[in-house]
């Protein structure tokens, strides 16, 4: 991962804010700034019991500003989760499902050939399911957003 990393950042320069390793999460549903306490009940109500394998890549791709690993193995679980939030009211999803690591995203004008379509492959089992809330930080501060853990459940640690 960090000579992945250290060989991306000196191929984009700093055309590319990048996403510290202890921020990284798999996305699986866009539900807004801050779940309600329906979304949770529902987002609780179609977890699996079992751990989940998750394949990144082959190859990273754009996703909006962001340069992202496509994460393939949780598509089903996402497939409820939008079903499920779905029977609560609309979503805040603007887009089809697109499970995916964010890496890094460009920042504002930037952008360089190259990155795009960098081999970017692994696989690892989620154990855990985090409800993210995030926000946005003021443009002065070098993360344009900043995420708090809302709730954790464990999979198939029964």
């Amino acid at each position: 991962y960090l000579a992945l990393t250290r060989a991306l950042a000196s191929a984009a320069g700093d055309d590319v804010r990048w996403s510290p390793p202890d921020r990284n999460h798999v996305t699986q549903h866009y539900i807004g700034a801050a779940p309600s306490a329906p979304e949770v009940e529902a987002i609780e109500g179609i977890l699996p019991a079992e751990p989940v394998t998750i394949e990144l890549g082959p190859r990273l791709v754009e996703l909006g500003s962001a340069i992202v690993a496509p994460a393939a193995g949780a598509e089903a679980l996402a497939g409820r989760l939008s079903r499920a939030l779905a029977a609560i009211g609309p979503s805040a999803q603007e887009r089809p499902f697109l499970g995916h690591l964010t890496i890094g995203r460009w920042r504002r004008g930037r952008h360089r050939e190259g990155v795009v379509g960098w081999p970017y492959a692994g696989r690892f089992t989620a154990t855990a399911f985090e409800l993210l809330a995030s926000g946005r930080r003021p443009e002065s501060e070098q993360r344009a957003s900043h995420y708090r853990t809302v709730r954790t459940w464990s999979l198939g640690a029964g």
